[in-house]
């Protein structure tokens, strides 16, 4: 959030591990050809969380993360389950049917892309990246133990009931497993990176 800018400085201090994924995910979506001419670059954000009263320019595709399990260690570190949602939101006017009103029957590849095959496309980008591999002063470690996928999930919001607007949205739930120091000057901080120098 921008009012806490002044007080976490990345610069100088380590951010939590929630806000190094959602921005790790991000950054994966942001350098991708297909989502830049989507959404646009200033359209494909990291969010401190899913506002259903968003009313800004549509569509969008925002990244938010949580904290949904912790488990206390039994050597020299937790367990965390870290949840990145990417929310594709879009007007509701926009949508309409794939197909209709032809009869004649469509050659393969059948139909038109639907949001199945724009939420596939996403999937499929930070499948490729995995667990986050990143090269530290003592060497190379990935930021996750395990990468899980879904669910998925649909709603719709009403973020302006007097002009009679809704907002779709499509979740994608992406959950990586990630140890957690918690002990001494890198509690807190994934361990995997603070063992190796990060």
């Amino acid at each position: 959030m921008n009012w806490l800018r002044d007080y976490f400085d990345p610069s100088t201090e380590t951010l939590a591990p929630e806000d190094i994924f959602a921005h790790k995910v991000r950054n994966v979506l942001s350098a991708d050809e297909k989502l830049l001419a989507i959404f646009g670059p200033d359209k494909i954000e990291t969010d401190p969380f899913l506002n259903g009263s968003d009313l800004r320019d549509f569509p969008r595709l925002q990244v938010a993360a949580y904290n949904v399990s912790e488990i206390a260690g039994t050597t020299n570190n937790d367990s965390v389950d870290i949840r990145i949602y990417i929310r594709i939101r879009y007007d509701a006017a926009e949508w309409a049917p794939l197909y209709s009103g032809e009869t004649e029957k469509l050659s393969w590849p059948y139909g038109v892309a639907s949001m199945a095959t724009l939420v596939r496309h996403i999937v499929g980008l930070l499948k490729a990246e995995g667990v986050f591999e990143e090269t530290f002063p003592s060497g190379t470690a990935s930021l996750a133990n395990q990468v899980d996928f879904g669910p998925y999930q649909f709603s719709i919001d009403q973020p302006d009931p007097t002009a009679g607007r809704f907002a779709f949205n499509h979740d994608i739930q992406v959950t990586y497993k990630v140890n957690l120091a918690y002990s001494g000057t890198n509690a807190g901080k994934i361990h995997n990176a603070a063992a190796n120098g990060g």
